[in-house]
């Protein structure tokens, strides 16, 4: 996983840093601790990307549809609360995070 989180860091696209999730997704499928690890670095690697709050929204949304646990959700949200208040009332409402309506 620390080789996948090193080459994320060196990725400046998206989409690519998508493609790279999706496949540490798949490698460490055996190890779901290191797996949530790795695709959360890879998440918070993509915020910090310049690229347009839709296309950013859009790879977390992708990369957390391989999630079955709410608490990565929250924890993507509470980070994006604090760093951008415009991706976090689009990342609430594309993940219909309905607890957290009433906060926007």
């Amino acid at each position: 996983s620390d080789l996948i989180i090193r080459i994320g860091h060196q990725i400046t696209n998206l989409e690519v840093l998508a493609n790279l999730a999706e496949f540490a997704d798949d490698f460490l499928s055996k190890s779901p601790t290191i797996q949530k690890n790795c695709l959360n670095q890879l998440i918070d690697q993509g915020l910090h990307l310049q690229q347009s709050k839709d296309d950013i929204v859009h790879f977390i949304n992708k990369v957390l549809q391989h999630s079955s646990d709410t608490s990565d959700t929250e924890r993507v949200l509470d980070k994006c609360r604090q760093l951008d208040k415009e991706l976090y009332v689009k990342l609430v409402c594309t993940t219909h995070t309905e607890q957290r309506y009433s906060e926007i």
